[in-house]
């Protein structure tokens, strides 16, 4: 019942004498390395695998982390909250660079906000004090509107 492989090979001598070499070794000799060798290579293989898919998860983790972070940012701004700069500090460099020009957006529309709710702020007053001047003499509103009226033009 035990199966062999046999290796045959012709061998002359110097004395002309043909002699045929044969090999035969059992099977089982050398067949259970090769099967621990099977089991080794597939257990490794499957550490790699799942070593691989921990990586790749973590890669995308540190990646999707900060441009989650913008996002919400940007709807944020999108609803009027500027609540003031998001963090900068990203491995990946071009996630750096989005985070530093979104901050810097951030700050020009707070300013440009700023800048709009003063001169808001300092054309009610004008009317205000216009409307007051033109109850009492009817001349306040045209020699302040006229001006205001000319800026307001000039920024449309």
């Amino acid at each position: 019942g035990k199966e062999y492989f046999v290796h045959v090979r012709p061998w002359r001598t110097p004395q002309d004498l043909d002699w045929w070499l044969v090999l035969a070794v059992p099977e089982a000799d050398f067949s259970a390395q090769i099967d621990r060798n099977y089991e080794s290579m597939l257990m490794l293989s499957l550490v790699s695998l799942v070593g691989t898919i921990a990586i790749a998860l973590l890669t995308a983790r540190q990646i999707v982390r900060p441009i989650l972070r913008l996002s919400r940012a940007s709807q944020d701004l999108m609803l009027g909250k500027l609540d003031g700069p998001i963090d900068e500090d990203s491995p990946i460099t071009e996630i750096s660079m989005l985070a530093y020009s979104f901050n810097e957006m951030s700050e020009h529309l707070q300013a440009s906000f700023d800048q709009v709710s003063l001169a808001l702020q300092e054309s009610t007053e004008k009317f205000t004090t216009a409307f007051r001047c033109d109850q009492n003499n009817g001349v306040g509103i045209n020699r302040i509107a006229t001006p205001l009226i000319k800026k307001v033009g000039a920024w449309v």
